[in-house]
């Protein structure tokens, strides 16, 4: 009997979005032209002033080693400047950053929750310096990263530059590993697009923008990252990314942190694609390749996989589709056992992966429920780490 075409079409679609976002991608971009070449080696200074931009929401365990630690960055005092903004925040951190007795740091204080990137906004407006820096509180800067990260700004063309976090996973949470591997994987894609002109996006935990260029970012923008790359591609201008220009973060000691944070990260996601719809047909057709492969496919993927599973009850009257279904019960089985094992702190390689990998695609699932419930996801909640 054959079975049909509509639910077929259904059942497929995932693991063809699967296999070409996470495999067949990746290698693609082996098969175009290198048409930018990375600046090697260690450049030197370019004179811009920069100004860090820290945004900070409860920080206190963290403010102060990030602002010591931004102060350490090899480059000229007198070009440097550090502001932080306080979100709100209940506890010390203003306290601690006032602390601080280096005139090149300074304090901006809101009063009620704005939400990151309303903080940057006001951030950028508090300073006449060349070049902003964006990152986030929990990440700290290798001391050579401004080296690497500015002097791509002397091409007119290059609106955004961002470098590459390097996720460390401490003893505590080793069924977090798998968060090394993605980062380092997502880290290789993101250099390869630079290279080729598409859409390498952005990190949050280090980007930087030039300050006339820097358009602030729209109300309700939750991932500042993702919306700062589709705005300077849709201006026509390059995105590129510096993987030796770095910043360190510790992962979440837990995978319900992580899972709580990557909801709001789907949520995020999903906003920009429908509130920047129009700016793809803005993108060269290189940036609009990088973008659905590497983005829009895997944001979409688990609402895929979600309306496969009634499509493959209606195929259980075909054998081979009733070993598929066996198959992806297996799979779901060592999701579980990989979920086990973490309530038990044992690690599990494989079935870490498979757990990451699903719990993963859940919170972007959960981030668009999230989002059509009309919950306010803008104000960020710090990841406990």
């Amino acid at each position: 009997m054959t079975s049909p075409l509509i639910p077929q079409c259904v059942f497929w679609l995932p693991l063809l979005m699967f296999v070409h976002s996470y495999l067949l991608y990746p290698f693609s971009l082996l098969l175009f032209p290198r048409r930018f070449k990375r600046i090697d080696g260690r450049p030197a200074q370019t004179g811009y002033r920069v100004a860090v931009l820290i945004p900070a929401f409860n920080e206190e365990s963290i403010i102060r080693d990030k602002v010591a630690n931004t102060l350490e960055i090899r480059y000229p005092q007198g070009l440097l400047e550090v502001l932080v903004g306080s979100d709100g925040s209940t506890d010390g951190t203003a306290e601690l950053v006032r602390s601080f007795t280096d005139r090149r740091v300074r304090l901006i204080e809101l009063d009620r929750r704005a939400g990151k990137a309303a903080v940057i906004n006001r951030l950028s407006r508090e300073t006449d310096a060349d070049i902003l820096v964006m990152t986030d509180a929990n990440a700290l800067f290798a001391p050579d990263s401004m080296e690497f990260l500015l002097p791509y700004f002397q091409d007119p063309a290059v609106g955004a530059v961002s470098g590459a976090k390097m996720v460390r996973v401490p003893g505590c949470a080793r069924n977090l590993a798998m968060e090394t591997s993605y980062s380092d994987f997502e880290n290789g894609i993101k250099t390869l697009e630079s290279e080729i002109g598409g859409m390498s996006g952005c990190r949050g935990a280090i980007m930087a923008v030039r300050r006339r260029d820097f358009p602030g970012f729209p109300p309700g923008t939750v991932n500042e990252d993702l919306v700062l790359g589709i705005l300077m591609a849709a201006s026509g201008m390059r995105i590129v990314f510096e993987p030796k220009a770095r910043v360190f973060e510790e992962s979440a000691a837990k995978m319900a942190d992580e899972f709580k944070r990557r909801v709001r990260i789907g949520a995020g996601n999903f906003h920009a694609m429908a509130a920047h719809r129009a700016k793809f047909f803005k993108f060269s057709p290189i940036i609009l390749y990088s973008m659905i492969s590497h983005k829009v496919m895997r944001w979409l993927l688990p609402i895929a996989a979600l309306a496969a599973v009634p499509a493959s009850l209606w195929l259980l009257d075909s054998l081979f589709y009733r070993g598929m279904m066996a198959l992806l019960c297996a799979m779901t089985a060592v999701a579980v056992t990989g979920w086990v094992s973490e309530k038990f702190r044992r690690n599990l390689p494989i079935a870490s992966a498979v757990y990451h990998f699903a719990a993963m695609n859940a919170a972007l699932l959960c981030g668009l429920f999230v989002l059509l419930a009309g919950k306010n996801v803008s104000a960020w909640e710090r990841t406990e780490r």
